[in-house]
């Protein structure tokens, strides 16, 4: 039986029916834009009103993309326009799609959107920077650190930039400003003792697949690296040597996994042999928890994974560093320990190859793993010793 539509009073283009003795809305509307005749429409909203946004969302956005006179470009039609272009390219990955959306709904479109993009200034913008180092949060400390407020200036500069290639701006004009914020940047510096502490906490305190999960960053790894490990990615040699295959992350915005963050970050490393019965362990149990939810891990099934046999959620293990935190009084988090990887690495240049450090971190280049050295307070203590013993002593 054909669908009968009744137009709604008051409501141009938005129309009820029933379906299943459901009462629903459709929006319809035919519009000529540059020249061509596009037909907006869909069915199944609950309300008028979601019809109406619906509609409207779409004209708008058609509109956006039509439009051929580059002064009308706001920053809003220009973002549909950049956005739509990266997704159909795709180069972006799914985190960076996420971190975009997120960056212009919550900041830049809310202020900036309707502003024509050759309006956008450096007097209005740095306005608006000001105004969120200065924004607290209930506690009265500072909402945005350097590094959100990097994100959303990152953000507009790159807009702005394809906007130049495009030939629609001559020039940015967010260009050399520079970023600070009143929040304390997050310390990416542990002292050996603070190390050690945490350590030997976790290894008392944690067991199987949680002692491995905590663990697998003290060897440098990432995040992501860690969340993505698989059964296929664990090596073990004849002597109980064992290896990991680094070739998957696991994010957020990518919980099923995806490549790692670049070429240079598919490697095979070592385990540390402390770490080795530990990971053992948590393969051990890892298995079993499939067994039991009537599953057989095939190679490409991820190890930390949850009593019904589902992967640990990305964040799991933010929580889990959490709560060491909150028992041992030092503050660390999974990257922390990959610098502090780095950091202790350095320490002994003389015996260690510092390409083979930066290769086994999964670095590009030796300047990235350099950046990541922290340095230590005891670092700093053996300075001043060594100034003292071999340069102020011999000049006395």
């Amino acid at each position: 039986m054909k669908t009968k539509y009744i137009s709604v009073k008051g409501h141009p283009h938005i129309y009820y029916y029933h379906n299943d003795k459901n009462k629903l809305y459709r929006a319809r509307q035919k519009k000529t834009i540059n020249g061509q005749v596009l037909d907006f429409v869909k069915n199944g909203f609950s309300t008028i009103k979601e019809a109406e946004t619906w509609l409207n969302k779409q004209i708008s956005e058609a509109n956006d993309l039509n439009i051929t006179d580059p002064t009308k470009f706001t920053v809003k039609s220009y973002w549909r326009l950049y956005y739509k272009e990266k997704i159909g390219s795709g180069d972006w990955t799914a985190d960076s799609t996420a971190q975009m959306e997120r960056v212009f709904r919550l900041h830049i479109l809310p202020r900036f959107g309707n502003t024509k993009l050759r309006e956008v200034n450096r007097m209005s913008y740095r306005a608006y920077l000001n105004e969120l180092r200065n924004t607290k949060k209930e506690d009265s400390t500072p909402k945005y650190s350097k590094a959100m407020l990097g994100n959303i200036h990152k953000a507009l500069s790159a807009l702005i930039n394809d906007a130049i290639y495009n030939g629609i701006l001559i020039s940015n004009p967010l260009k050399q400003i520079e970023l600070r914020s009143q929040k304390q940047a997050r310390s990416k510096q542990i002292s050996h003792a603070e190390y050690n502490k945490v350590l030997s906490w976790a290894t008392d305190n944690l067991n199987g697949i949680k002692l491995a999960m905590f663990l697998l960053p003290t060897m440098g790894m990432r995040h992501g690296e860690v969340m993505g490990v698989m059964f296929k990615s664990v090596e073990e040699k004849s002597d109980g040597t064992m290896y990991l295959h680094i070739t998957r992350a696991r994010t957020q915005n990518a919980p099923q996994g995806k490549s790692t963050k670049n070429v240079y970050s598919v490697r095979r490393i070592k385990v540390f042999p402390s770490c080795a019965a530990v990971l053992r362990e948590a393969l051990r149990i890892s298995r079993l928890r499939y067994k039991n939810n009537n599953r057989l891990p095939s190679p490409d099934d991820f190890i930390f994974v949850s009593e019904k046999a589902r992967p640990y959620d990305y964040s799991r293990l933010t929580y889990l560093y959490r709560d060491v935190s909150k028992a041992t009084g030092v503050h660390v988090y999974p990257h922390l320990f990959r610098h502090a990887f780095a950091t202790f690495a350095n320490e002994m240049r003389g015996e260690l190859n510092p390409r083979d450090v930066s290769n086994y971190l999964g670095h590009k280049n030796i300047s990235m793993t350099d950046q990541y050295n922290a340095g230590t307070d005891e670092g700093k203590d053996k300075v001043i010793d060594l100034m003292e013993s071999e340069v102020f002593r011999k000049k006395a």
